[in-house]
């Protein structure tokens, strides 16, 4: 197990705590030049952003492919089935495979047993407030408010 009191800086922990500094950061700066740019020229900043993330998706592609290279571990792919998968392995085996309306099923019912799941965390409500303030008042950044005003255009 890894210790934050105790664990060096290349740690796991370490470097999640360092991730974490810089995604919250982004957050928090990121608005300000987008919101500078969208106000000078809707236009030209929705541009910049499609080509942003175009340049974005090309450099992310080629460091995923470098670690995938570097850590052979990653295609390993792991042995283990859960008890689902062997059922369904099993209703493989007797017929043609399962039924459109056993796989619906199936899905919902993973579906409701990850909402009791979630709803029997501590955390439950808390998330779910956090989850709606966020849809209400938090989400309204440089990018929403361009978009707003591209709308009273």
């Amino acid at each position: 197990p890894d210790h934050t009191n105790d664990a060096p800086d290349n740690s796991l922990s370490g470097v999640n705590a360092k991730l974490r500094r810089i995604d919250l950061f982004c957050k928090i700066v990121a608005p300000i030049p987008v919101s500078f740019l969208m106000t000078v020229s809707l236009w030209g900043g929705a541009v910049f952003i499609v080509a942003w993330n175009i340049v974005s998706l090309f450099v992310e592609y080629v460091l995923l492919v470098r670690i995938y290279r570097r850590v052979p571990e990653l295609a390993v792919k792991k042995k283990e089935k859960s008890e689902d998968s062997q059922k369904e392995e099993k209703e493989d085996k007797k017929g043609a495979g399962p039924s459109c309306l056993s796989q619906l099923t199936s899905r919902y019912r993973t579906l409701v047993q990850g909402w009791k799941t979630y709803r029997s965390q501590a955390a439950f409500r808390a998330g779910l407030a956090l989850s709606f303030l966020y849809m209400t008042v938090l989400s309204f950044e440089g990018l929403f408010n361009s978009f707003l005003q591209i709308g009273r255009a």
